[in-house]
């Protein structure tokens, strides 16, 4: 393959990757738009109620028949039909049909949706105040009792449990987790999972959170079979295959396969250490690292070995204590073909062959290629002697 051809296949294959961050991000941002137009109905919805509660004791001498007696304050009509056309005023059922646009006309909601809410609630109170002792006719209530309970036909209750459902859907929609399974709170606006407490900003990420409990994986890897529950994580995943780095390091030009591990190891020319321990006010550069580090002080040691029960706190050691038991060695010296099951135990035998002493005593100077070898030199210095003989 000529050098022109690889340029070409490294640039579409960029391209590819940005195209589909894209889409994500575009995902995302229609999903907090659609958020939001459903937190502005029910807002809608509940002044409306409470224009209701106020109003109705003032409406009841007003009424004349049994058939209007028989209707709701809310199913009357907002306005009297020869006001509709004067300037300045909004047909509220207009204005339901503007805010049930197409998915891709959301992106223009949030400066209109303002505009809505309040010309809503002007126009409701208006009518509501307007109205004497005339109310209107039995064919104009029920006509609007009929567009009117269409309209509403979806909105949420009071209590804010899960917001109604948007007119685009993903995959991950909520079909697939009960209703009962989240629940939003007014007071912060945060989606909160009912199986594990986790709280989320959006509807959406919490719907992404939902998969871990359901385990739903719908994005295969068509070269190893391996399956995601995002379609992001199966994109990052894929140039493990293809060898695709499209993120590199403005410093050392050292090239990533997704972008959140370059902006890990920028923190390693930067120093920066955002994540601290909130026991021991100990940083770290990594959010992961700060998991691993609080577990020693709860002493939680979430992963078990499934042959003999022993305990760990940290994946990546129960990862090797496995292999004692299936005997499995992935890790090859270069030089001397020396197996180990550990890639810490490889780094250590290189520094036979390379020489490297990184461990320096600061009292004598001598320096050691092993860390367990400078400890119990240390002792010497020290005094120290911790093993004692029980007889």
């Amino acid at each position: 393959m000529c050098k022109v051809e690889m340029l070409r296949a490294m640039l579409n294959a960029r391209l590819s990757a940005a195209v589909e961050e894209i889409f994500g991000v575009v995902a995302r941002t229609i999903a907090e738009y659609e958020e939001e137009l459903s937190r502005t109905k029910e807002e809608n919805e509940r002044q409306r109620q409470l224009l209701d509660a106020v109003f109705r004791p003032q409406e009841e001498p007003h009424k004349t028949d049994n058939s209007e007696e028989s209707l709701p304050l809310e199913q009357q009509e907002p306005e009297p039909p020869q006001d509709q056309g004067e300037e300045g005023e909004a047909d509220p059922f207009l204005i339901k049909e503007e805010t049930e646009r197409e998915p891709h006309q959301l992106l223009e909601l949030p400066f209109s949706r303002v505009i809505v809410k309040s010309e809503y609630d002007e126009d409701k109170s208006q009518s509501v105040e307007s109205r004497g002792a005339e109310p209107p006719s039995s064919s104009s209530s029920q006509h609007v009792t009929t567009e009117g309970d269409g309209g509403r036909r979806g909105a949420s209750q009071a209590d804010c449990r899960l917001a109604p459902q948007s007119h685009s859907r993903s995959p991950d929609s909520d079909a697939e987790h009960p209703k009962s399974d989240m629940t939003c709170h007014p007071g912060n606006a945060h989606w909160k999972c009912s199986q594990c407490d986790k709280t989320f900003g959006t509807k959406y990420t919490l719907r992404v959170h939902m998969m871990i409990h359901s385990g739903d994986k719908p994005f295969m890897c068509s070269v190893c079979g391996k399956r995601f529950s995002q379609k992001a994580h199966l994109t990052t995943h894929t140039r493990i295959h293809t060898g695709d780095k499209p993120y590199s390091c403005s410093v050392c030009n050292k090239s990533f396969i997704d972008y959140s591990a370059m902006i890990k190891h920028t923190r390693v020319h930067t120093g920066e250490k955002p994540f601290a321990c909130s026991v021991c006010n100990l940083s770290f550069s990594d959010r992961s690292n700060l998991g691993k580090h609080m577990r020693r002080h709860t002493g939680e040691k979430p992963f078990a070995c499934s042959l003999c029960g022993k305990r760990f706190s940290i994946r990546g050691h129960l990862t090797t204590h496995t292999r004692t038991h299936t005997g499995e060695k992935p890790f090859t010296c270069a030089i001397c073909n020396l197996n180990f099951s550990d890639r810490s135990g490889l780094v250590q035998h290189r520094r036979t062959h390379t020489g490297e002493k990184r461990f320096t005593c600061s009292i004598c100077g001598k320096q050691f290629s092993q860390r367990g070898a400078f400890t119990k030199h240390i002792q010497i210095h020290s005094g120290e002697k911790p093993l004692s003989c029980s007889v």
